[in-house]
């Protein structure tokens, strides 16, 4: 009897070192952390009963991976993103971070990702400084960025993916800068699937390297100006007051759409040979450049694909 039992005891205490530890890993699941700005009277905990009020409590709370989901409101604080989290909108039409007209835009306002690995989608972003990221590998993707001073803007931030937006109607579209003392650039982003239309520079690169492909820049006064070593490839530039300037030599651009369809190779020109003083840069001697295969038609982003 004795025997039995001390087998049974065994198998018992076997048994716990295999399940406990799997519960505990469940207990640590991500979480979905709640905002809604309805919830002007509190109590607020987080919990789909309890929202926050404000976008930014909801990121201090929340842990590593952690999903901060904000309902449908006009949100006019500036976030800062300072741990690698999601921050999903629920309808990116009617879930806005900035102000609600033009006379009230605040360049003070701003959506600042400071740390790795962020996911931010669904909403719109309007009338005020736009999204800064200073960190690596985020994901941008699914909003409607308008009004802004910069729409995106990339501050020596490499490995980012900014794929899926409408980005209109702001200063520059897409900006893409070295910082101050700085000796790393933006290197290594992805520009995909986006519509970049009505800007007064669509996208804007200084000293970095990015895939720009698959977009459609259309009516901005100038599509692209590209310093760097960047690769632009499957756009249909459209409309533009200037479709491209080149300020490298070592940009390199093939089976675009430019207006119309070409049989000939299309020029893009600039100037390189660079003198920079307190902030102002100058090109020194006039460049050229070519898409040597130029596309017949324009492409069809509507899908996500290369598809015309």
């Amino acid at each position: 009897m004795n025997k039995i039992i001390s087998v049974i005891f065994c198998f018992l205490l076997v048994s716990s070192t295999v399940i406990f530890p799997v519960q505990s890993d469940a207990s640590q699941q991500d979480e979905i952390i709640y905002v809604d700005d309805d919830n002007t009277d509190g109590p607020w905990d987080g919990s789909m009963e309890h929202p926050f009020q404000y976008i930014q409590d909801g990121i201090n709370v929340a842990s590593q991976n952690d999903v901060v989901f904000v309902s449908n409101g006009l949100y006019s604080l500036g976030v800062k993103i300072n741990k690698t989290i999601t921050l999903r909108g629920e309808d990116r039409e009617h879930t806005v971070i900035g102000r609600e007209k033009i006379s009230d835009i605040n360049l003070e306002t701003k959506v600042s990702i400071n740390a790795d690995h962020v996911t931010l989608t669904n909403f719109t972003i309007q009338y005020c400084q736009g999204i800064n990221s200073y960190s690596e590998y985020n994901t941008i993707t699914n909003n409607l960025i308008k009004y802004n001073k910069i729409g995106v803007f990339l501050v020596s931030s490499s490995n980012n993916s900014i794929d899926n937006n409408t980005i209109k109607n702001n200063n520059i579209g897409i900006g893409s800068y070295v910082a101050y003392m700085s000796q790393q650039g933006s290197e290594n982003n992805l520009i995909e699937n986006n519509m970049i239309s009505f800007n007064r520079l669509g996208i804007w690169v200084w000293y970095g390297s990015h895939l720009i492909r698959n977009n459609t820049i259309t009516f901005n006064v100038k599509g692209v100006t590209l310093d760097g070593e960047n690769e632009i490839c499957y756009n249909s530039f459209r409309h533009n007051g200037r479709n491209a300037v080149t300020h490298s030599i070592q940009n390199e651009w093939y089976n675009n759409y430019w207006n119309r369809p070409r049989i000939l190779p299309y020029p893009i020109l600039g100037k390189v040979g660079i003198i920079s003083t307190f902030f102002y840069w100058f090109y020194l001697f006039p460049w050229i450049q070519f898409d040597w295969h130029p596309a017949k038609e324009p492409y069809d982003i509507s899908g996500g694909g290369m598809n015309r």
